[in-house]
């Protein structure tokens, strides 16, 4: 189990290096527009991804392993999932793809990007398949495989399609193509050693969604407060000051991935815990967790507040006062985040109800509610952004009034 889990720490940090050369060959092979575009196409990937996974992420592992000692199962609840995905897939590319000048306009401002649009939805194709393949070994615990898939996926193919792209829409495009192949390649190995009846397989159907719309509003909800951000920018500002901003939550986002191996440890464990009334136990393990935090938070804000101009000169070559300053002030809710991040496994855990979704809900209504009186009032940048911040923090405060409530004392 350890190694299990220090190989995965090893694919994030793998995969936040990938990903931050990824966003350095779009700036290099496709020019500063490339680059701005490159970045807001991935922000609205990010935010359509759990509109099209509909919670499946979450329900296959865990119906899964869940039902791990009945094989058969196990292999109908895996299949049933399946099929959901490529529906709803099928059913929201078209949509997307009758409406494509629509959907251009309220994404990123501009109807010239209705070319982006199709390459968009072939990507989401080839990622819904891989989160179902991937998903489905990480609940039978085969964690190699699913380390490895996730770094091939996630890692080396974009990079790859980078080199044979003669523009953005053509890398999404090719991407796409190439996450589509790979992951239908390992879902028929994986289907083809299953035994399972094809009507328990349609019965199961609807149970199979039900746990997994349920888990929409939570999934959806990061996305939308890490992704409505950027479309706001987009109308206010245009596209290269929205893909500064789109480049600049990816990096607060990093900070999320690199933390998210806590999860899969904590909230089996945490749960463990409660379920045997250990909390004085639960409460020490907290505390040090919270002693982790500060440390590692303190070390990546300022760190990164007072390093940003050189490390972004560097990492492009050049310099770029206005990404330095959007950054900067993106990243000042570094901590905030981190701790949502550090410790929602313990309120997974210890609520049967999802607190997680209530926090991540008011803390949108505010981001909403900031920012349409910033277009009431037509104010500048600066204010966006302390609005997002703001969002941020008061995530992060909720976060911690749960687990304040839940282990009984001050941290």
């Amino acid at each position: 189990m350890k190694k299990d889990f220090i190989y995965t720490f090893i694919t994030e940090f793998i995969l936040i290096l990938c990903l931050l050369a990824s966003y350095k060959l779009a700036d290099v092979f496709f020019g500063p527009k490339g680059f701005t575009d490159y970045s807001l196409a991935r922000r609205v990937i990010a935010l359509l991804q759990p509109v099209f996974l509909v919670g499946m992420s979450i329900t296959i592992p865990r119906q899964v392993a869940f039902n791990a000692a009945s094989k058969e199962k196990s292999n109908e609840i895996f299949l049933s999932a399946v099929i959901i995905l490529v529906a709803v897939t099928v059913a929201l590319s078209a949509i997307m793809l009758a409406f494509k000048k629509q959907f251009s306009v309220f994404l990123f401002d501009d109807a010239a990007y209705t070319r982006y649009i199709f390459p968009m939805t072939v990507a989401m194709a080839g990622m819904v398949i891989h989160s179902a393949v991937y998903g489905y070994y990480r609940g039978i615990m085969r964690m190699n495989k699913a380390n490895v898939l996730q770094l091939l996926m996630l890692g080396i193919i974009p990079l790859l399609a980078m080199y044979f792209a003669a523009g953005i829409s053509q890398l999404f495009l090719i991407t796409g193509i190439l996450w589509m192949a790979v992951s239908f390649f390992f879902l028929a190995g994986i289907i083809l050693q299953m035994k399972f009846s094809a009507a328990s397989v349609i019965k199961n159907m609807g149970e199979t969604f039900g746990h997994g719309i349920q888990r929409l509003p939570a999934d959806l909800g990061v996305a939308a407060l890490l992704s409505l951000p950027v479309i706001f920018y987009t109308h206010s500002f245009g596209t290269v000051q929205a893909g500064y901003l789109a480049f600049s939550i990816s990096l607060l986002s990093m900070t999320g991935v690199a933390l998210k191996p806590i999860g899969l440890i904590m909230l089996p464990h945490a749960t463990t815990l409660i379920a045997e009334r250990r909390h004085s136990l639960l409460k020490q393990q907290v505390r040090k967790m919270f002693l982790y935090f500060l440390i590692l938070a303190a070390v990546v804000t300022a760190g990164f507040e007072i390093l940003s101009p050189q490390l972004l000169a560097v990492f492009f070559g050049r310099k770029n006062p206005e990404l330095v300053f959007i950054s900067r002030f993106v990243m000042s809710s570094c901590a905030a985040f981190m701790f949502y991040v550090f410790f929602r496994s313990i309120i997974d855990a210890a609520h049967h109800h999802s607190y997680n979704t209530l926090n991540i809900v008011l803390a949108i209504a505010f981001l909403a509610a900031g920012s349409a009186a910033g277009f009431i009032f037509d104010v500048g940048r600066s204010y966006l952004l302390f609005i997002f911040v703001l969002s941020v923090l008061i995530l992060g405060v909720l976060t911690y009034f749960q687990i304040k409530k839940i282990t009984g004392q001050e941290l």
